[in-house]
């Protein structure tokens, strides 16, 4: 991996320490008369010491591993819909009593436009939590793209009632 890799990654400073151990080698030879240009044989040493450095860094480097669930939202966010709905799926087999889990795996559903499963969903996590402000807002926002305006002016409403003095999700 090259200096240039290390910096792109964020990594800026394990470059500079990998910089720190390049430029503490012994100065570079120079060959007789060639106006002072690093020889063939000190450039691969150079090379080499970046290499392992960087190899060492990349080793110590922590890998955080995300739950299923927030790996879920990571892919949502990425608009990876299919990805988090098979996730999410997961995470509600496992713990069926999630409303949070049964919204989001609604809202994957619908942006796929599988409606008939997000309605299901969007139901399930109502169901859990008849307060859920994210599977009314976003139970609305089916409703909308089905052209079921009467259900979803009903969810505006009681977004309204659970939101008294405004929320993010009336915006």
């Amino acid at each position: 991996m090259s200096i240039k890799k290390f910096i792109n990654a964020g990594l800026m400073a394990s470059a500079a320490m990998a910089f720190v151990t390049v430029t503490n080698l012994t100065p570079p030879a120079y060959a007789a008369g060639d106006g002072g240009a690093v020889t063939t044989t000190k450039k691969k040493v150079v090379k080499k010491t970046v290499k392992k450095t960087v190899k060492k860094i990349a080793k110590k480097k922590k890998v955080i591993k995300l739950s299923p669930y927030k790996s879920a939202l990571v892919d949502i966010k990425k608009w990876r819909y299919a990805k988090a709905a098979i996730k999410l799926q997961s995470v509600v087999s496992k713990d069926p009593n999630n409303a949070d889990a049964w919204n989001w795996l609604g809202y994957s559903l619908r942006k796929q436009q599988k409606f008939d499963d997000s309605y299901e969903a969007y139901q399930t996590a109502l169901k859990l939590n008849s307060n859920h402000v994210g599977a009314h807002e976003y139970l609305g926002e089916l409703y909308l793209q089905t052209n079921r305006m009467a259900e979803a002016q009903a969810q505006f409403a009681k977004l309204g009632e659970l939101c008294p003095s405004g929320c993010e999700q009336l915006n």
